[in-house]
């Protein structure tokens, strides 16, 4: 190995640099800092480790404590730079810098150019290039890069490979992809043919020295899920920053990320990594969105390449990017490879020339052939027939998992009467993969075809006996969805109308109303017992997600349905009405509805109603102009929910009187009144109406011109936009584009301003502005 420029006491103080003191914790500090950590960042073995250190003890550039270490159950020695440490690191960068040196590519090629500008023009950071610097000045990239260690391999569902049979072409073209200036790999094939084995084999003989990362990709993966896949991936790595954004942006109720910061942070940290996203075909739009972007950074310089594999793969890579993308379509095992497996797996030659005449090369189908030892029985695609050659237990095994819609746990199979023999031993078929911890799933082809085969009535029952299973878990939509199923109407009504609202947040409202909807089509002239509750919640849901059209026609439909069946929930939609033509500023149409609604008041058995029409009769009335009328309404409401003790109740009672101390100028009786209502919806769990008590706490401090009232009108934003209610966040942009304005700062009360007139315009509310 050539001599390097930088001498071992130089070359662990850099690398000590780039680590500040500031990051130490004393649960997670990283392995470089320690000595076995030091030795593989500068290249010396660690026994030379500590008579380098303790001399730069001595000197005091370097100082040392113990703590907890990311990787080791014992606390470990950490050493990291003193302040004069950090002045000496800086005397070394500056005596190097400019120095000119020689850079040899992986294709060979040499190039000069400063030190300095290694980062911005190869992609590798200034403190690696000078560590690995030659007495020469040359600086070796593929020397760099096989010096290394094993690399850090992050992979979902890693599934050990036990026989794996020919693809010699294909793996020759894999190794000259990765020695190429393409650095876009397509690997493409229908289902079961190979692609997931293939990479697996080559990732695990080829690629130990490179970091990357491997995505398994499905219908229920999201960006946000990738996202902090790469965050865990880099951390590994030692690149802490999109891990610290996002701790930082999800934190509390913050939910939502800016992603021209993610897209920043990805850019600054890919540099030689492989990323592997595997399932492209189950990708959703926006991961197949974010993957784009990712593409998007690839260039000719740095090492970062992507692998890209699935049945279809398409409308992802950038026109501008083809010229980076190697293509792979794998085909059909050659016959000499299908007869050698097969002849493996202990069939006579005979048999295994017939086979590979029927059915051809597909390794899954070849696989299910000779383990079942029953290829006549097998079609098209396995699928087709396999359920035939399982064990009555398995069988059961494999209809009970064809009802999830995702993975399942072993637990929900073992109380099935189900052995664990038999589940495993459809682990070792290849009909059920392991994906975690007695976690499983079922091959999607599989449960297609079984799941449309189970009888009716035992579908019903393999469902009904899920739902309760869930029910039990606290996993209540699925219980609903599994309910459904099996034709238990009223009971996954009852489960969806008891529980429905702790879900409606950004993320669950459409699943809220999937749910909802396929439990209606359910309903018919025999079974419709509460049936408006349903198409109240459909209107919730529409309500949330600022579809105000789609929620009036549902609201309207729950009223006219519940009209002399259900006058609680007669009253509960006409309230719900008269809230929606009040947000749009129709306050004479809300009024009219109200008081259609206050004919049936003494008929009224549910005093949550009975208080929230109370509530809502007053803010309608309030904001009409009829202060007397408001006031009576709120003190009625009120006096109800102080009856009844029901915390949501009691939050909208005190929140309605902080409006109206509000809207009479007695402030510190609103605060009071709005402090009060935010415990109580604190403990109610009630993020909507939590919301809207800190905006009007916010909204009191404005009218005092007290700078509290930004932070109550940014928290209330926050959960706002958590449960991804856009009214309520038009209305707060709104109110902060009017703080802004007060305080002189026209650029944010213009940004913010804007945006909420986009929103409530969007929503039907033009008329709601001023």
């Amino acid at each position: 190995m050539p001599k390097k420029l930088l001498i071992a006491r130089d070359r662990i103080i850099l690398h000590l640099s780039k680590y500040s003191s500031r990051e130490l914790k004393d649960y997670s500090s990283p392995q470089e800092i320690t000595q076995e950590g030091i030795g593989k960042g500068i290249g010396i073995g660690r026994n030379n480790v500590p008579r380098e250190v303790n001399k730069l003890i001595k000197e005091g550039l370097v100082t040392f404590k113990k703590v907890r270490v990311n990787g080791f159950r014992n606390k470990r020695t950490i050493y990291f730079l003193t302040h004069r440490g950090i002045e000496e690191a800086n005397k070394i960068r500056n005596r190097i810098k400019n120095l000119y040196i020689t850079v040899i590519d992986f294709s060979g090629r040499k190039r000069a150019l400063m030190l300095k500008d290694i980062t911005k023009e190869i992609g590798i950071d200034f403190v690696t290039a000078a560590m690995n610097l030659t007495k020469d000045k040359i600086l070796d990239l593929s020397e760099l890069l096989n010096n290394r260690n094993s690399g850090v391999h992050i992979i979902d569902l890693d599934v050990k490979i036990k026989n794996f049979y020919g693809r010699r072409e294909e793996i020759f073209r894999l190794k000259e992809w990765l020695n190429s200036k393409r650095k876009i790999l397509v690997i493409t094939g229908i289902s079961g043919i190979g692609k997931t084995a293939l990479l697996n084999k080559f990732v695990k003989e080829h690629m130990k020295e490179r970091n990357l990362i491997w995505i398994q990709l499905d219908e229920w993966i999201t960006n946000i899920d990738v996202i902090v896949k790469l965050a865990n991936f880099f951390r590994k790595l030692g690149k802490y920053e999109l891990e610290r954004y996002l701790k930082s942006a999800l934190m509390g109720f913050e939910k939502d990320i800016r992603w021209e910061n993610i897209y920043y942070l990805l850019k600054k940290s890919l540099r030689n990594e492989i990323l592997i996203f595997d399932g492209m075909d189950h990708a959703k739009p926006e991961v197949r969105g974010l993957i784009s972007r990712l593409i998007s950074m690839i260039n000719d310089i740095t090492e970062f390449r992507i692998i890209l594999a699935g049945t279809e793969v398409s409308k992802i890579i950038p026109p501008n990017k083809m010229v980076l993308t190697e293509i792979i379509a794998l085909g059909d095992l050659s016959r000499r490879d299908t007869l050698e497996f097969l002849q493996d797996s202990g069939l006579p030659e005979e048999e295994a020339i017939k086979i590979y005449e029927k059915y051809g090369g597909n390794p899954i189908v070849l696989e299910l052939v000779a383990k079942n030892g029953n290829g006549a029985m097998i079609k098209k695609y396995f699928v087709e027939n396999v359920i035939y050659d399982l064990s009555e237990e398995e069988r059961k095994a494999v209809e009970m998992a064809s009802i999830f819609r995702k993975t399942f746990k072993m637990d929900i199979l073992l109380l099935s009467d189900i052995d664990y023999t038999a589940i495993y031993s459809l682990v070792n078929k290849n009909i059920f993969k392991e994906v975690g911890e007695d976690e499983f799933l079922l091959h999607k082809m599989v449960k297609n075809f079984i799941y449309r085969n189970i009888p009716s009535s035992k579908k019903r029952n393999y469902h009904r006996f899920a739902a309760k299973y869930m029910e039990e878990e606290g996993k209540l939509l699925d219980a609903v969805y599994h309910y459904t199923k099996a034709d238990e109407i009223l009971i996954a009504s009852r489960i969806l109308v008891e529980n429905y609202k702790r879900y409606l947040l950004k993320d669950g409202v459409e699943t809220v109303r999937k749910l909802t909807i396929n439990l209606l089509n359910k309903y018919d002239d025999f079974i419709d017992d509460h049936e408006w509750q349903l198409y109240g919640i459909i209107g919730d849901t529409y309500e949330i997600s600022g579809d105000w059209e789609m929620a009036l026609e549902n609201y309207l439909r729950a009223r006219d349905l519940s009209k002399n069946r259900d006058i609680d929930f007669y009253a509960h939609s006409i309230i719900k009405i008269a809230e929606m033509y009040s947000k749009k500023g129709d306050y004479e149409r809300a009024l009219e509805e109200m008081k259609g609604c206050m004919k049936y008041y003494s008929r009224i058995r549910n005093l949550v109603t009975l208080s929230r029409l109370n509530y809502v009769y007053g803010m309608i009335s309030l904001y009409s102009g009829r202060r007397d009328e408001a006031k009576n309404r709120l003190e009625e409401s009120f006096k109800i929910a102080e009856g009844i003790m029901d915390y949501e109740t009691l939050g909208y009672a005190y929140n309605g009187l902080g409006i109206y101390y509000r809207h009479i100028g007695r402030y510190e009786e609103a605060i009071e009144s709005f402090n009060k209502s935010r415990r109580y919806f604190e403990a109610a769990r009630d993020l909507r109406g939590l919301s809207k008590t800190l905006s009007n706490i916010g909204l009191v401090y404005y009218d005092e011109e007290c700078e509290k009232a930004e932070s109550y009108l940014k928290e209330a934003l926050n959960i706002a936009r958590k449960i991804g209610d856009l009214w309520q966040i038009g209305i707060i942009k709104y109110q902060l584009g009017n703080y802004y304005t007060f305080k002189d700062r026209y650029e944010l009360a213009l940004r913010n301003i804007r945006e909420a007139e986009k929103i409530i315009i969007s929503i039907g509310a033009r008329d709601a502005l001023p």
